[in-house]
């Protein structure tokens, strides 16, 4: 019953203890042997009088709860087991056996001070039971008393000298306990007992690094490289050491020892790529990586990194002819090509990069990020047939035809023949109809020229043959919202919700239609968790700060708005939703004076936005400027009129004392949101 080590993890993350004989792949048939381990483990601890050997008689009932305990715990239920073995221990109280199965079982259920309690009772009856021992360790660990599981594992290795294992946690305990020296002892008398094995010294020389007790932890390092000197370990663990001593150029160099023995480790060479980038010493990093590739030609990877630190020391022409090497030398490999290629775009030589990816195509035609990087640049300098050119040999291989023939309709609508490219697409319907990818194209091309009952359909087909595509769900649902389908639109987002839900997009749309129909309750967890999966969407963060607002969570809103005006203080969308929120929350003079600084901003960049124009009126009537606010008011219903508008012309009015006024803005405001219960009862209360 022992425990492996594990450097920095806590015993519940160690593997569990061992139950010997106890497994679950034992047949029941074995149970009366258990039993009668059980009920012998006294006898061999202690010394056996010399005296003639009979057969040993046991107690049968307690020997029938002690089956009984086996077989629950062979079922899994340790709560039973422990009742038969304590009726069992009633029964025979002499059995060491009975009190460590029982220790063992409160230890799985986290009770340790009832095991601790049982294991003791155990070694009072059998002081050198090794099963006890190592269980009261254990749980004298899980309950966080160190320093009597240090005296038990030392009693343990009293007994059994060459338990490397205990040796290993012992060491680890007395770490923690802050006793390096004795920690440091111990892994010496592992070392001289032969024991040594190499992952247990890497494990405890990390222990020694963790605390840190860096000397000591240098010293196992050492000892290790001298040992196993063909391993990368112990130079990472030295490293480690010279970095914590701030000693970096140690590090570097013996990182660089490491690659010096073996061009293939990978850890090593990841660690020193990370400092060289850190220190930024390009010079530094040139030198190392030349002599690398100088030692392994072959070794890609070293290669690219050369010339990327050539081109950060601005030798262009060394990187470029590394660049070039790399190329040359791997032309299977695609990221040798596009390196390459980059690197030519880097230095504005668009034309060496066409001729890169050229040449790469004509040599490996399945390249297909090359085939897109240069579509790509022929798109951005409108060379639209070239990039059409590149797809025209994959429209006759059956594995490319769909998407290169996409790619082309694609292309073709870039150019822009829109009709052109959707007879392309309706082409492939014929044979290749059951492609997800023919209806979610056509789609999207109906979209584009706002045929949104054909988009409808061919998205409903998209979906009835692959319903795990995401972005199929997101245009039916703002399809349908283009169709003014806004229930539609919400079904469909829900629905998708269900597959996707921690899509932002999703849950943007949902809280948004919510919102549309003022069920802001509703709205409110779909927008939150929109914002939570995309903390910097600043439209998200708008339309949850304005049902914060809706709900008179103003404290909620305003912290929210902080958070998008820490983002984007300029947008004039922001400064007038912002402005909007202050003079609906507060009537406090300086707030709005802030609210008004805001607007005045917002209307300087867009003068004729009829919501800005309504949101100055608003603050001008939060003020108490009737005059002021009606003029603003006005002038927003001559761009736009809308049934909020209105209403607050009403408002104005009735604060002017023209009751007839503000009954017939109100009844505007009724035409335009025939539901609007607010609207309804100022019309009411008017009337009394």
């Amino acid at each position: 019953m022992q425990f492996h080590g594990f450097p920095g993890c806590p015993r519940e993350q160690r593997p569990k203890i061992r139950r010997q004989g106890k497994s679950l792949s034992k047949p029941l048939s074995t149970i009366l042997a258990l039993a009668t381990v059980l009920f012998a483990a006294c006898s061999s601890s202690r010394p056996a009088p010399r005296v003639e050997q009979k057969t040993p008689t046991y107690h049968r009932e307690a020997m029938r709860h002690v089956i009984d305990a086996a077989i629950a715990e062979l079922v899994g239920l340790p709560q039973n087991a422990i009742i038969e073995y304590h009726q069992a221990a009633e029964i025979d109280s002499s059995s060491p056996g009975i009190y460590v199965s029982l220790a063992e079982n409160y230890y799985f259920l986290g009770e340790n001070q009832t095991s601790i309690r049982l294991a003791q009772k155990a070694l009072r009856l059998a002081p050198d039971n090794l099963e006890a021992l190592e269980l009261l360790a254990a749980a004298y660990e899980k309950d966080n008393r160190l320093s009597d599981a240090i005296k038990a594992y030392e009693s343990i290795l009293r007994l059994n000298p060459h338990d490397i294992e205990i040796l290993y946690n012992l060491t680890a305990l007395q770490l923690l306990t802050g006793n390096s020296e004795q920690a440091y002892a111990s892994y010496q008398s592992l070392l001289q007992a032969g024991m040594g094995e190499p992952e247990f010294r890497l494990q405890i020389g990390q222990l020694f690094l963790k605390k840190p007790t860096l000397a000591y932890a240098e010293t196992i390092f050492q000892d290790f490289l001298a040992a196993y000197p063909t391993r990368q370990e112990p130079y990472l663990g030295m490293a480690a050491i010279a970095i914590l001593r701030q000693d970096t150029t140690a590090a570097l160099g013996l990182y660089r020892q490491a690659l010096q023995q073996n061009p293939h480790f990978e850890d090593a060479e990841a660690e020193l790529r990370r400092l060289l980038e850190k220190q930024q010493n390009w010079p530094l990093a040139s030198e190392i990586y030349r002599d690398l590739v100088q030692q392994d030609p072959s070794n890609l990877d070293n290669r690219l990194k050369l010339a990327q630190f050539y081109f950060f020391s601005k030798d262009t022409a060394k990187a470029g002819e590394e660049f070039g090497r790399a190329a040359q030398d791997h032309p299977d490999e695609e990221r040798a090509i596009l390196a390459h290629a980059e690197f030519a775009k880097m230095v504005q030589d668009t034309l060496a990069a066409v001729s890169i990816y050229h040449q790469a195509l004509a040599q490996n035609p399945e390249f297909f990020t090359v085939r897109r990087l240069l579509r790509d640049l022929f798109g951005a300098a409108h060379r639209y047939d070239d990039a059409i050119a590149l797809y025209q040999p994959l429209t006759g291989i059956d594995s490319t035809t769909v998407g290169a023939s996409i790619e082309i309709a694609n292309l073709t609508l870039l150019k822009g023949d829109t009709l052109q490219a959707l007879q392309m697409v309706q082409k492939l319907t014929e044979k290749q109809g059951n492609d997800w990818r023919v209806p979610t194209t056509l789609a999207r091309y109906n979209f584009i020229l706002k045929n949104h009952q054909q988009a409808a359909l061919h998205l409903d087909k998209s979906l009835m043959i692959r319903q795990d595509l995401p972005g199929v769900w997101v245009l039916r649902g703002i399809n349908y919202m283009r169709m003014d389908s806004l229930q539609l639109a919400l079904d469909n987002f829900i629905q998708a919700l269900a597959k996707y839900p921690d899509d932002p997009e999703m849950n943007y749309y949902t809280g948004f239609l919510y919102n549309q129909q003022r069920k802001f309750s509703k709205a409110l967890p779909f927008l939150r968790a929109a914002v939570k999966a995309d903390s910097q969407n600043v439209q998200t963060m708008l339309t949850l700060a304005s049902t914060y607002d809706e709900l008179r969570q103003f404290d909620q809103s305003e912290a929210l708005y902080e958070r998008i005006m820490a983002i984007d203080s300029s947008t004039p969308l922001i400064l007038n939703n912002f402005a909007y929120h202050l003079s609906v929350r507060d009537s406090d003079r300086a707030r709005l004076d802030e609210a008004l600084e805001l607007v005045t901003r917002a209307l300087a960049a867009d003068p004729d936005n009829a919501a800005y124009l309504d949101t100055m009126g608003w603050i001008y009537y939060k003020m108490q400027e009737f005059d002021l606010a009606k003029t603003y008011i006005e002038k927003s219903l001559t761009i736009s009129p809308s049934a909020e508008v209105f209403e607050h012309l009403g408002d104005i009015y009735l604060q002017k004392n023209e009751p007839a006024k503000a009954r017939a803005a109100w009844k505007e405001a009724l035409k335009l949101d025939q539901n609007n219960q607010r609207i309804l009862m100022k019309i009411q209360e008017l009337q009394k």
